[in-house]
């Protein structure tokens, strides 16, 4: 029986997020049953692509995967989602990866890749000459962040077109997978899997576990509420500042610590200064995932503030389901997406409202019982969030793959004339 090779395609943006730990998360856990080869488009900023490949270190080292590094540059034409360039360069590179391992007849494979779109595009329609079945992971609609008519337009067309061609479709939440089954694409349940976020419970352990100096406590003689994120304008940073001010006026020996990097770092530092809480208030910057896991545990309550848009509606940050598994308290934005995936073991509260963020804050702060009460759910809601558990779904049409090409392997023996139609198996 042909074994299954998965070949992820991956572009890591530009910081260090959830998407590359979603993504090592899921390689983790797949690489238990398959042989997995990872093509990245390094980044422009070195250091993200030197944290990645620190988090698949461990997998090299066991030879539980094969990294490939596709040299390029950025196009001048970028855009976000779309950069023709790219584009080019990911169509290339699969077809002169693939020809050379599908001489060996042992394997099948499967092509993997997520947004940006230029590379789901590219990824999807690779494999449809070479009668390779492809995965696309999409968390929303890629064109639903762009106000240009006429870039929402084009993005609408290529997105259409690469989850039409593409054999499955994963989604991290139940919200976007009805969307796409029941929205206007009507796509067929079979084609969808469901990933929620998940961890790896051992490896946070063992990271929480590793000595550690950061100094937090030890500077600062007070509570620590944190943010973990990068700090774009989805993540609701000025609602949380305004709350904490409000915090402030009866918690005095509260600190507000941020995590993350973005262009809008210098903004918020301004607003830190016109509320008075520079003393309070520590910009940490942006740290790689053991850093901030390690921050993450020093924590009394982890704050996951977002704005209502068509994303944040459809999928949730990766770091609530790490501070649920960290035993830590959360409050989040009444979002369907966060609704989700939280349930009732964190306290919700409505976009926007920062007094409501406020009163939460002070709540859990004065009410032991109320913070050991959602620690307690938290972590029996993590039981179903761990990525043995997640990826399930996948695993099982994995293998519906997989014995189609047991069958197709078997009908090109009997007959070679076959060989020219195995592109229609998938299809």
């Amino acid at each position: 029986m042909p074994q299954l090779e998965i070949v992820f395609i991956f572009y890591p943006w530009e910081t260090i997020g959830g998407a590359i730990t979603r993504t090592v998360n899921l390689i983790k856990a797949l690489s238990k049953h398959y042989r997995i080869n990872f093509l990245i488009l390094p980044p422009r900023r070195l250091t993200v692509l030197a944290s990645l490949m620190k988090m698949l270190s461990d997998l090299e080292r066991k030879n539980l995967i094969k990294v490939y590094i596709i040299p390029t540059k950025i196009s001048k034409l970028r855009v976000e989602e779309f950069d023709f360039n790219m584009f080019a360069k990911t169509l290339v590179s699969i077809y002169k990866f693939l020809p050379k391992r599908s001489q060996k007849p042992k394997y099948r494979f499967v092509l993997y890749s997520r947004h940006p779109l230029y590379l789901m595009f590219a990824s999807s329609l690779a494999g449809k000459p070479l009668g390779i079945p492809s995965i696309t992971e999409i968390h929303h609609h890629i064109y639903a962040g762009y106000r240009n008519a006429v870039l929402r337009f084009l993005l609408k067309i290529l997105e259409w077109l690469t989850l039409n061609i593409s054999t499955l479709i994963v989604v991290n939440s139940e919200v976007f997978y009805n969307e796409l089954r029941n929205g206007a694409l009507k796509l067929h349940p079979e084609k969808l899997v469901l990933i929620r976020n998940c961890i790896n419970l051992e490896e946070l352990t063992y990271l929480t576990k590793k000595e550690t100096n950061l100094g937090l406590t030890e500077k600062f003689d007070g509570d620590l509420i944190g943010f973990v994120g990068s700090l774009k304008p989805e993540e609701d940073i000025i609602t949380l500042l305004k709350a904490f001010k409000t915090v402030q006026q009866s918690r005095s020996n509260t600190y507000l610590v941020i995590i993350g990097g973005g262009r809008a770092v210098e903004l918020y530092k301004q607003m830190v200064k016109i509320l008075g809480l520079e003393e309070r208030v520590i910009f940490l910057g942006e740290k790689s995932h053991e850093e901030a896991i390690k921050i993450m545990k020093k924590l009394k309550i982890f704050i996951a503030l977002r704005g209502r848009n068509p994303r944040t509606e459809m999928a949730a940050p990766l770091k609530i389901v790490e501070a649920l598994a960290l035993g830590i308290p959360v409050i989040a934005t009444d979002l369907p997406s966060i609704r989700e995936v939280v349930q009732d073991a964190a306290i919700l509260v409505p976009p926007g409202d920062y007094k409501a963020v406020a009163e939460a804050i002070l709540n859990l702060l004065n009410e032991p019982a109320l913070r050991q009460a959602l620690v307690e759910k938290g972590i029996r809601r993590i039981v179903n969030l761990n990525c043995e558990n997640a990826i399930l779904p996948l695993l099982q049409a994995l293998g519906v793959i997989a014995n189609a090409s047991q069958k197709e392997t078997e009908l090109i023996k009997e007959d070679p004339s076959m060989q020219i139609h195995k592109t229609t198996t998938f299809c």
